[in-house]
């Protein structure tokens, strides 16, 4: 197989070199051919020639294949890499964002935050499906690329206290009283939660810049 396609191949680039050298001087090269075929075929070795014009024709069309890539053949595609996993746990990943979050998080502030390097991070977030981009704003670092307040995954309930994680602070509000007030995030809505001093069972929340107070 390789064989005739090495002929078919090296037989089209003869017949195109050749159709070039008549195109540069076509009347009289036309004529200088048929007065060599003509001269040819008045000689008594007219078959013999013939036989060893093909012959030599079927050499350098194979030689000339072989050479020649072929003009189906595709180009070798590079295999890629196989992807890397980031190691990093997706809940480790969770409870990071929201210890970050403010109200949204860069990518560079959760890299330094996991003492891991930005691709390994971008790796992690994309393994868990958290959609991440350019533009973010994060409060105190302009902004950059990073994700959303609205993409940070909710924490797992032995993560979370009380409502399925949609409720963040930076502690847990049954640490004790005493420790000032814990910020937090519902979604882009920053609140503060701080103890009631009369009452540890109890907490009181206040809007970042509306004074709204209720309890937990």
């Amino acid at each position: 197989m390789a064989f005739w396609h090495a002929v078919w191949v090296g037989s089209s680039l003869i017949s195109g070199r050749i159709g070039a050298w008549l195109r540069q001087g076509v009347g009289v090269r036309l004529l200088g051919v048929g007065v060599a075929c003509g001269f040819v075929k008045g000689l008594p070795h007219t078959t013999e020639i013939a036989y060893t014009t093909a012959a030599g024709w079927l050499v350098a069309a194979v030689v000339l294949g072989l050479r020649a890539k072929a003009p189906d053949e595709p180009p070798g595609e590079a295999v890629p890499a196989a992807a890397e996993e980031s190691g990093l746990a997706p809940d480790v990943v969770v409870r990071a964002l929201h210890q970050l979050a403010s109200p949204h998080v860069h990518i560079s502030a959760l890299a330094e935050y996991l003492k891991r390097p930005a691709e390994e991070v971008r790796t992690a977030l994309q393994e868990m499906g958290v959609p991440h981009g350019d533009g973010v704003r994060m409060k105190g670092a302009g902004v950059s690329t990073g994700v959303r307040a609205r993409d940070i995954p909710p924490l797992s309930p032995d993560q979370s206290p009380a409502q399925e994680g949609v409720l963040t602070s930076n502690n847990n509000s049954n640490n004790g009283s005493g420790e000032g007030p814990r910020k937090g995030f519902l979604g882009d809505y920053t609140f503060w939660v701080t103890d009631d001093p009369d009452n540890p069972a109890r907490a009181h929340v206040h809007h970042d810049t509306q004074a709204q107070e209720g309890t937990t």
